[in-house]
């Protein structure tokens, strides 16, 4: 059991359901996809899961806030449900975040997260998307025609590249992408 709990940066979006409030938690960095619903109470004890206040410390300050008694089980049931689902930063949450590191690092491709919504999802018209991109007038045929590795340069390790809608910016990608398409098989 974690005596002083701390939660990770999570985002509460407020809900209702018959006049009472609740909150949707979610992890804004992906790292968790799963979404959990809490009531008004729980997120006032959360404010205070900040690795510094101890659960004794966290009851004694519901106490004097509502002059209420806040039983040990309950609070103990809302850290364990939280480090259950990954919402708190503790050696659970650790060891999933390593697992997902290991299961990115031994693919050779990356799956695509945003088909669908930023891009076809199909592949014929994603591929057709693509290849319009290089015909556009600010697209790489209309500006290049030998090879980006034609001097033999090293295969290429790594590429950054901005983050521009594509309908918009779309050919400005594609200096970058032939490169990454002519040095590797995928």
């Amino acid at each position: 059991m974690h005596d002083y709990p701390k939660l990770r940066f999570i985002e509460a979006i407020p809900l209702e359901e018959d006049q009472d409030q609740y909150f949707a938690l979610r992890d804004p960095s992906g790292i968790v996809e799963e979404v959990i619903v809490v009531s008004g109470e729980a997120l006032y004890l959360m404010q205070y899961f900040d690795g510094k206040h101890s659960l004794l410390d966290i009851r004694a300050e519901y106490q004097r806030t509502f002059g209420a008694f806040l039983p040990e089980e309950r609070l103990h049931k809302l850290v364990a449900e939280l480090d259950h689902n990954h919402f708190l930063e503790s050696e659970s949450f650790q060891n999933h975040k390593r697992g997902l590191e290991k299961q990115v690092l031994s693919r050779t491709t990356r799956a695509a997260v945003h088909a669908g919504a930023s891009y076809p999802k199909d592949p014929q018209a994603l591929r057709a998307q693509l290849e319009n991109f290089y015909a556009h007038s600010g697209g790489l045929l209309n500006h290049a025609t030998t090879s980006v590795n034609s001097n033999n340069a090293a295969p290429l390790q790594g590429m950054l590249a901005p983050h521009i809608d594509l309908r918009v910016g779309g050919a400005c990608y594609t200096y970058g992408y032939r490169a990454l398409a002519e040095s590797t098989p995928a």
